[in-house]
């Protein structure tokens, strides 16, 4: 089964550092775990901080549905 998703990018700047998310999305009613609603959106985020001097620091992922569950 392919299921099809959809990512999206922001950056947000909180002083001089910024905040890079990845998020992926994907339709609830095609494809859900076994207690999740069958309807709206699943999603995950993964986010970056990065700060003034360039070092790049993952921030724990967040989300409703982690996407290693999608085949």
């Amino acid at each position: 089964m392919f299921l099809q998703g959809v990512c999206r990018t922001e950056v947000e700047q909180t002083g001089y550092d910024y905040v890079v998310k990845f998020t992926e999305f994907w339709d609830a009613t095609q494809f859900h775990a076994f207690d999740d609603p069958v309807s709206g959106k699943l999603q995950y985020t993964w986010s970056f901080l990065v700060d003034s001097t360039g070092a790049v620091v993952a921030q724990p992922p967040v989300g409703n549905f982690p996407p290693q569950y999608v085949k």
